[in-house]
């Protein structure tokens, strides 16, 4: 499967639901700190093409260790349905960098908005059919 899925996703990600994406409205609370205690736990979402696809998105970090992620998730709402996947990524300079190929990566930043739920907020690409399809993903708790 690890080498099957992006290219699913590659394919499907740009076939979701038709709705506008948001503004990633957590981007004007405070960034905080990657930490494990922070990140560790089931997170839910969306994930919002820039040409207008909506779908859901899933990510569950299993495990912590110094500036290393890992755990499962899984795109919904594509034209396969749901895709799941296994991630192995690195904390860096306040993100989770999570990169499959030079194309296909997502990067979370972990935000305070004026909620009370903290957030994991950021862009995405993947490719297929020869464009790159790009966006954000917003999740909570």
């Amino acid at each position: 499967m690890g080498r099957v899925l992006p290219l699913l996703l590659a394919l499907t990600l740009g076939a979701g639901c038709a709705g506008p994406g948001p503004a990633l409205k957590s981007q004007s609370g405070p960034s905080l700190p990657m930490t494990a205690e922070a990140l560790k736990g089931s997170w839910k979402g969306s994930w919002f093409a820039d040409g207008g696809s909506v779908g859901g998105f899933e990510l569950r970090i299993d495990e912590v260790k110094g500036d290393l992620a890992s755990g499962t998730g899984a795109w919904h709402d594509t034209v396969v349905g749901t895709a799941p996947f296994r991630f192995e990524g690195k904390l860096a300079e306040n993100e989770l960098r999570v990169e499959f190929s030079r194309d296909y990566w997502f990067r979370l930043r972990l935000y305070r908005p004026r909620s009370e739920h903290a957030e994991l907020a950021g862009r995405y690409s993947t490719v297929g059919r020869g464009v790159v399809f790009t966006g954000e993903i917003l999740l909570s708790r």
